[in-house]
């Protein structure tokens, strides 16, 4: 089928609601990628999946399934030589992991004979380990613990300190009687990482430093008074020294990442699997579907059937129809006035 009768029998529009139910973009992409298939076998085994879900959420309500990241990229990386992921992509990796944890734990509770379900939701990995080592290491805004190493947590002390002693020195400035008429305002702020005064711009030359930036009215400038320039040139280097121990321990955790990428991106077709599932079931609940017999032998009958799309824009007001075809019929003819519904009926066969 191609895709001129996709949009004539507005199939598309139908997979359109579907995405609209799915919770992730891996589900939603799966859910774009739906074609009509031939295959019985296929068709029943697809159907009854949903159908095992959908009793499984009458019984059991919501499954688990919100923050599902699309993290393929990332984990793609994880296993080159030299990458570094962000703390945001390693905590949407953990994030995906948690759903996995999630959805273990839900189907526990589950009874009853669901083997499809059991199967799926069994092949989820644990991840124990590098959950541990993510939790100890980043907090949930992102954010590297100064625990994540003892260098980390010296130079975050010494960074500390280097602060509290150029706000010192500066906040001293701003007390001295024979400075006070410099200070466009009293307040300490940082241009180009530097720690620096707002100065009057006529009084520029009256004391010592580097000139950082101006404001828009070039009335202030914003001044590193000499006194402080060693102090936040030590600083600086500091915060260098920060950022590259930082970067040590995420290329860590990202080799610890990309020793399992096959088991992470197997978990998250997984989970993309299950989104469409569970997007199948929301939009069979959205229309009152229920699961049809198949057969090869030409029979159609639909009782009491309505478009879905009508449906879902009328209601109630959608006009049911009842439609036989005996596997002996070759031919359906449909006749009536305009706008009597004729396309309708098509379409919803």
């Amino acid at each position: 089928m191609d895709n001129q009768l996709f949009k004539a029998l507005e199939f598309d529009q139908i997979l359109e609601l579907l995405k609209g139910f799915a919770t992730s973009s891996v589900g939603k992409a799966l859910c774009g990628s739906l074609k009509p298939q031939r295959k019985l076998s296929w068709i029943k085994k697809r159907l009854g999946e949903v159908d095992d879900l959908k009793k499984i959420m009458e019984v059991y309500g919501e499954i688990p399934l919100g923050g599902i990241k699309d993290v393929r990229n990332a984990i793609a990386r994880a296993k080159i030589e030299g990458s570094v992921l962000s703390t945001e992509e390693i905590l949407d990796i953990l994030g995906n992991i948690r759903v996995s944890h999630g959805l273990k734990s839900s189907f526990k509770k589950v009874k009853g004979d669901f083997p499809f379900f059991e199967e799926l939701i069994s092949r989820l990995s644990d991840f124990r380990g590098l959950v541990s080592e993510i939790v100890q290491t980043i907090d949930p805004r992102g954010k590297i613990f100064d625990h994540a190493s003892s260098a980390l947590r010296q130079i975050r002390i010494d960074i500390a300190g280097y602060r509290k002693r150029i706000k010192r020195s500066l906040e001293e400035m701003m007390r001295r009687e024979d400075l006070q008429t410099l200070f466009q305002e009293k307040l300490i702020t940082i241009r180009n990482g530097r720690y620096v005064l707002p100065i009057k711009s006529e009084f520029k030359s009256q004391m010592e430093g580097i000139v950082h930036d101006h404001s828009h009215s070039k009335m202030t400038i914003f001044l590193e008074p000499l006194d402080v320039v060693d102090y936040n040139n030590e600083l600086s280097m500091l915060l260098e020294d920060e950022r590259q121990e930082e970067r040590r321990i995420l290329s860590r955790l990202t080799r610890r990442i990309g020793e399992f990428h096959q088991e992470l991106l197997r978990d998250l077709e997984i989970l993309g699997e299950v989104d469409l599932l569970y997007a199948k079931v929301k939009l069979s609940q959205k229309l009152g579907g229920i699961n049809p017999l198949l057969n090869r032998n030409g029979v159609a009958r639909l009782l009491g059937v309505r478009h879905p799309l009508l449906y879902l824009r009328e209601g109630d007001r959608t006009v049911p129809i009842d439609i036989y075809l005996s596997g002996y019929s070759k031919i359906l003819i449909i006749s009536g006035a305009n706008a009597g519904g004729k396309t309708v009926a098509l379409k919803t066969i």
